[in-house]
């Protein structure tokens, strides 16, 4: 496992797709060995009420590791699967700490500040931490509204 790579003075851990998904301990590792904040690509395919499963595992491993979490989630179609966006954050606080839009393409800027945040991580980590300050809070559509942007996507 490669350990966290040094961005500008910020130590990023990056685990890929299922590395959060699963019961193995990438997360884990990459806190351990260093990282402040996880970017995690992920190719997660939609279904209805698929982005609360997302923040559910997300906030699990932020839980898991102290760290906040950037899920930045692939957009478009690819044969039968539909790739809905809706790339998102959640701070070491476990709060949602922004969240782009859901079945559209999207560009951004999120601005985050090293703060003293209490994870209450498992693992203790309770020292500083980075907080988005300012990033965009995309409302995303619901059931049959999001059902019939991923047919107009796929």
């Amino acid at each position: 496992l490669q350990g966290p790579v040094n961005f500008r003075g910020v130590r990023i851990g990056v685990p890929i797709c299922e590395d959060i998904w699963g019961d193995i301990a990438v997360c884990e590792t990459l806190a351990e060995s260093g990282a402040e904040i996880l970017l995690v690509p992920n190719g997660s395919p939609y279904y209805r009420a698929k982005i609360d499963v997302r923040h559910q595992v997300v906030i699990r491993q932020v839980i898991e590791t102290g760290l906040p979490i950037i899920y930045a989630n692939q957009l478009g179609g690819q044969d039968e699967l539909i790739f809905d966006g809706a790339s998102f954050a959640i701070g070491a606080d476990k709060s949602l700490a922004f969240q782009m839009s859901q079945f559209e393409e999207a560009l951004d800027v999120t601005t985050w500040k090293r703060s003293r945040v209490a994870s209450g991580a498992q693992n203790g980590n309770n020292s500083d931490s980075w907080v988005c300050s300012e990033g965009p809070m995309s409302k995303v559509p619901e059931r049959e509204e999001a059902d019939y942007r991923a047919c107009m996507l796929g």
